[in-house]
């Protein structure tokens, strides 16, 4: 349910696969790692980006 709520928040700019690890950090309270520079601009989790 919460990757479909955040799936309608950030229609456009993250894909679906990206609203469930987003979800996922949400409720298991971690840190997201990822190299996608949009998901790293969503606040509801901390996010760890690296650039390559």
């Amino acid at each position: 349910m919460k990757a479909g709520e955040k799936k309608c928040k950030y229609r456009g700019s993250l894909s679906l696969a990206d609203c469930f690890a987003l979800a996922l950090a949400e409720v298991k309270e971690a840190t997201l790692l990822t190299t996608d520079s949009e998901l790293a601009k969503v606040r509801e989790v901390t996010v760890k980006h690296f650039s390559v």
